[in-house]
Parts: structure tokens; C-alpha cells; sequence
């Protein structure tokens, strides 16, 4: 029988996972794209707002890697208050997130 990470989580899985992590201690990784616009267009802050805050809106998506999932997390961020700020991340079942992309 496959666990939760091999078939993916469900959204209200997946944030309540995301959330656990994110107010934990973790290793948070950020993608080249994602790390290119800190400081210009976005602050750490607003990251670890949405990690610690921000609900999964789409189901899991296969990454390129098997066995691997992606979630789309967003909420607004005290810096951006008018709009949501979406990000694609990976978690694993290590207390471990990577930030893949800014939706």
C-alpha cells in the first residue's frame, strides 16, 4: 500500500503538513528563479508567511522526479496585503520544503 508522500497528499493534507514544517525547525531551500527575486520584488518574510499561513488551493501534481509532488500554496503577506502571493513548493517527509516557483 502506498504512503500519503508516494500518492500525494490532499490539499487540507498538504497544508497541514507545509504549516508543521514551516513552524518548525527545517531546511528550506529556494530555486535559482525564486532566489533572483528576493530583495527586488519580495522579502524572506513573505515566504515563511505563506509556509506558515497559506492554504494548498490545487490538488498534488506530479513532479519530474517519481514519487515526488508539488503544491501550490498562497495567502496574502503583511507586505503585499491587495493580493496573494503563490508558491509552488515540495515537502518531504524529513522536515524539508523547497520553494520551486513564484505562481
Amino acid at each position: 500500500m502506498k504512503d500519503d508522500f508516494e500518492r500525494g497528499l490532499s490539499p487540507e493534507e498538504a497544508t497541514a503538513r507545509i504549516r508543521e514544517i514551516a513552524k518548525g525547525v527545517y531546511r528550506l531551500e529556494l530555486a535559482k528563479s525564486v532566489s533572483a527575486v528576493l530583495g527586488k520584488q519580495l522579502i524572506m518574510s513573505d515566504i515563511l508567511h505563506v509556509l506558515e499561513n497559506g492554504e494548498v488551493t490545487t490538488s498534488a501534481e506530479k513532479s519530474s522526479m517519481p514519487g515526488i509532488f508539488k503544491y501550490v500554496m498562497e495567502c496574502g503577506t503583511p507586505n503585499h496585503p491587495n493580493s496573494n502571493l503563490r508558491l509552488s513548493v515540495i515537502i518531504s517527509k524529513a522536515a524539508w520544503i523547497k520553494v520551486c516557483t513564484i505562481l
